[in-house]
């Protein structure tokens, strides 16, 4: 059977980085200044983070269920079934927008998957799926392995100040602004169940740090078996130094670098690093 693996922009790549990787993307939108624009086809994210440095505000929606419509029945013209891999529903409305476009097209022949992740987590999966469909493996065994890769990846997310996140609808008022007043740190992560939600407060960036690789080492994440995705926007240096420590905790870990995408980055901010750990295998 020929499956076919298709994810939305959270996966970062490029008009040209889609194709060299053969990958079928559906892109959100960004909006801002009266332009409505493809999610990493449109506008890069580089572009964005830099438009985002000097103050502009945008928005974002789902991607477009007539062009979804469409790029599922131009797959079906070559493949035998379609796995729809999508960003949490807690986070848009994706998810119901991609059951929307199956049950139009040929609910028979495409499944679509809230994974509950995204980001490198999706560039991983798209390698697993290409492998599994050369091993002949079943229909049944790629959905499988597609749900569970909620349980086999953990992002984090450590936001340069609060400013976005309250503007986003993330963060109150008073929240930012005693973040701000007392200088606190804030990192985030995506959860299992599919939010953004804070995991640990502190002082100082080394002690978020030191948590975030004591719980990631807790879920079973080490050197061997273990892809260390580092999430940039614009803040390459901080990813820089980042990497030294991370491959002095994690040795042996295979290291990816991407952007975050401007999906996401509208509603976290700029200059945020994020950190994808995510397993080369699981059962």
């Amino acid at each position: 059977m020929k499956v076919k693996l298709v994810v939305d922009s959270t996966i970062a790549y490029t008009v040209e980085e889609a194709k060299e990787h053969d990958v079928a993307i559906t892109p959100f939108h960004v909006m801002y200044q009266d332009k409505n624009l493809l999610d990493c086809v449109d506008i890069l994210p580089e572009e964005f983070y830099e438009l985002q440095e000097r103050g502009v505000e945008a928005s974002t929606s789902q991607p477009n269920v007539a062009n979804t419509m469409g790029l599922f029945s131009e797959l079906l013209k070559e493949y035998d079934h379609i796995v729809y891999c999508v960003l949490p529903a807690e986070l848009s409305g994706t998810y119901n927008a991609g059951m929307l476009a199956a049950s139009e097209i040929d609910p028979n022949r495409i499944t679509v998957i809230d994974i509950k992740t995204g980001l490198g987590a999706l560039r991983h999966l798209d390698k697993i799926v290409k492998n599994m469909v050369k091993e002949n493996k079943t229909l049944e065994e790629i959905i499988e392995k597609c749900s569970r890769l909620k349980y086999n990846s953990h992002a984090f997310f450590m936001p340069y100040d609060t400013k976005q996140l309250h503007r986003s609808g993330r963060f109150g008022n008073m929240a930012a602004s005693i973040f701000s007043m007392i200088k606190l740190k804030l990192s985030l992560q995506l959860t299992q169940e599919g939010y953004i939600d804070k995991f640990a407060i502190s002082r100082t960036e080394a002690k978020l740090y030191r948590e975030m690789v004591k719980k990631a080492k807790e879920e079973g994440f080490n050197g061997d078996n273990t892809i260390i995705y580092l999430i940039d926007t614009n803040y390459a240096d901080k990813i820089k130094e980042l990497r030294s420590k991370l491959e002095e905790d994690f040795k042996g870990a295979q290291f990816e670098y991407m952007y975050l995408s401007p999906t996401l980055g509208s509603h976290i901010g700029p200059k945020t690093y994020s950190i994808q750990f995510v397993k080369k295998e699981w059962s």
